[in-house]
């Protein structure tokens, strides 16, 4: 039986995405090798490790992979303690559940930050009261984002408060900062104050806005009562184990209604999603012992070797360096997920679909880090005005995520930069929409133009991490700019990025 053309044009690109993709891995383990024992060019990668997979060192160049795999033993350990005396809680007392939760989350936070624990407990104990305090005013939302925008920034700015400049007596403390600095968390921290003050506002002023929108995104979530905002699970949920370090993040209506409630994540499902997160977790064990991309663009090795590096090399760089960063929140946000649901508690899941399968940069950052995304759209794209000024309030938005990231003017200049390359996007959208353009939708061209456009969203994500986020225009082999005319772009693009005095 003779194929359709439908299914040969199916069976084209099959046969074409094979190629690419085994073109690109064998590619990229060839060169990889070249920086492995008994290459060429061993040596050269500082972070290099002894593996344990094949007899391959492994590529430890990212700092947040490799503090997460250093610390996997301890965080392993303080997720069984946890979930236990969570399990014994839930069975014996469940009345006392929050309380498990506060004990649990005092003692994690003093071993993160020892003496230095005491400035976020602080920091949300008074927004705790501000909150409180102002629940009922017209500006209430105002007060919860200023403070809260204000102690963060001023803590960031500042690299963290020390004891020493409060008192000279007390500067003795500052030799017990933990192992994680408390202002590096306080990203987390802030967004969960926000969710607790404005939850708290729209519960007192009976908007129905806030929660018409959580039962949107998150199916069974009840409504809260007025006792349930009260001290001890305001605590428990900013400081909850589970996600302080890293989140997901849930609202604080979320959180309070899982911790009322009796029903608890099916345990097949928690299997299964173990199980799959064991399995992304191999998958990037044997990425970083074939593949050693993050570290070859983190160093800008053809800067060293240009003759050995060609513009398909430079191509499957940004490729493999965003697959590697996609894989590695994947895996530390699944872990993460995967410990709150074995303690009881179900958060929203960050990482929604695969990298290589967005077509849209819209979609692209829904998909990823999906719960910050959720946190954005309830409290800062609704009350903005929504999809009535999308084109307006997005420069709010990213630029908001990016000083939420750090303050770095590279941030800032990839933020709006992001921005300019919604622009058309959003434009195309809207036109294809109108009813002028429906001889285009029922053309059989208008999918292949839809893919065209597709395959360059996914070739600039890939420029833009390499540029913006990796090497800057600077670290660009010579020549590459000028064979691909265009060095004006990238210069500009790099000056926005990397800004120098």
């Amino acid at each position: 039986m003779l194929l359709s053309l439908r299914n040969l044009e199916m069976l084209a690109y099959v046969s074409v995405i094979i190629f690419a993709f085994s073109s690109v891995t064998r590619r990229g383990m060839s060169l990889s090798s070249e920086f492995d024992v008994g290459g060429p060019r061993f040596g050269q990668l500082r972070h290099l490790r002894p593996g344990w997979i094949l007899g391959r060192s492994m590529d430890l160049s990212d700092i947040q992979w490799r503090a997460f795999r250093e610390s996997f033993p301890v965080l392993t350990a303080s997720m069984m303690a946890f979930s236990l005396l969570s399990a014994l809680a839930r069975n014996k007392a469940p009345r006392h559940l929050v309380d498990v939760h506060l004990v649990f989350s005092i003692v994690f936070i003093g071993f993160a930050h020892q003496a230095f624990s005491i400035f976020p407990v602080v920091f949300t104990t008074l927004n705790y009261c501000i909150a409180q305090r102002f629940k009922s005013v017209t500006y209430g939302h105002v007060l919860i984002w200023g403070y809260n925008l204000a102690v963060f920034f001023y803590a960031r700015a500042c690299g963290g408060f020390s004891f020493g400049s409060i008192s000279p007596l007390l500067s003795g403390l500052d030799r017990y900062s933990g192992a994680q600095q408390w202002h590096i968390c306080y990203n987390l921290v802030l967004l969960r104050g926000i969710s607790f003050g404005l939850d708290l506002i729209s519960a007192a002023q009976g908007s129905s806005k806030s929660s018409a929108e959580s039962k949107k995104t998150r199916k069974g979530v009840e409504p809260l009562q007025m006792d349930a905002y009260n001290f001890k699970t305001y605590l428990a949920y900013i400081f909850y184990p589970p996600l302080y370090v890293a989140g997901p993040i849930m609202t604080f209506q979320d959180y309070a209604s899982q911790l009322s409630s009796q029903k608890r994540p099916r345990a097949r499902y928690v299997v299964f999603y173990a199980a799959r997160l064991v399995a992304a977790l191999l998958v990037l064990e044997l990425m970083t012992h074939t593949l050693y991309f993050n570290g070859i663009a983190k160093q800008r090795v053809w800067r060293r070797w240009p003759e050995g590096f060609s513009v398909f090399d430079i191509g499957i760089t940004g490729y493999w360096v965003l697959n590697f960063m996609w894989l590695k929140f994947l895996v530390i946000w699944r872990f993460f997920r995967c410990w709150a649901l074995v303690e009881g508690t179900d958060p929203p899941e960050n990482m929604l679909r695969c990298v290589n399968n967005n077509y849209d940069a819209e979609g692209f950052w829904r998909g990823w880090h999906a719960s910050f995304n959720r946190w954005l759209v309830r409290y800062l794209y609704i009350p903005l005005g929504g999809a009535r000024r999308r084109a307006l309030n997005m420069w709010v938005i990213f630029t908001f995520v990016a000083l939420w990231h750090d303050l770095e003017w590279r941030l800032l200049g990839w933020a709006w930069l992001t921005c300019l390359a919604f622009v058309p996007e959003l434009a195309a959208k809207w036109a294809v929409r109108q009813p002028w353009a429906a001889g285009l939708r029922r053309s059989p061209w208008f999918r292949h133009l839809a893919a065209a456009a597709a395959a360059a969203n996914i070739v600039a994500l890939m420029a833009a991490n390499l540029l913006g986020f990796v090497t800057g225009a600077d670290g660009l082999p010579p020549g590459l700019p000028r064979r691909g005319g265009c060095d004006v772009l990238l210069q500009r693009a790099d000056h926005v990025c990397h800004p120098r005095p």
